[in-house]
């Protein structure tokens, strides 16, 4: 199994837009985990497609993020951190939903 550390992505990926971005490891039946990216557009037309096709140029493939969701605020602690577990837990509850629509 190859090691993916989602600072990888999101490196790339702040060098391409100014939208805030945060990668995390979602979980995943087949392969254990992936990763998935929260972006905060800025305005621009920046797709899903986009940031996954640029990371693919740039770095290894099993860091390029697997989903891709664009939100308007990212959840905070009272600290200003973001909450990691809160947006795995959203980002795993949004594909559970899309799983069982297509199944």
């Amino acid at each position: 199994m190859q090691n993916r550390f989602p600072i990888n992505g999101a490196s790339h990926v702040s060098g391409r837009t100014d939208s805030p971005l945060l990668e995390l490891t979602i979980s995943d039946k087949k392969l254990g985990e992936t990763l998935g990216a929260w972006i905060i557009p800025s305005g621009n037309t920046l797709t899903a497609d986009d940031v996954r096709g640029f990371c693919k140029e740039r770095i290894a493939h099993f860091n390029v993020s697997t989903h891709v969701m664009f939100k308007d605020v990212l959840p905070m602690t009272v600290t200003v951190k973001p909450q990691k577990f809160v947006m795995c837990q959203e980002t795993e509850m949004v594909l559970t939903q899309a799983e069982e629509e297509t199944a």
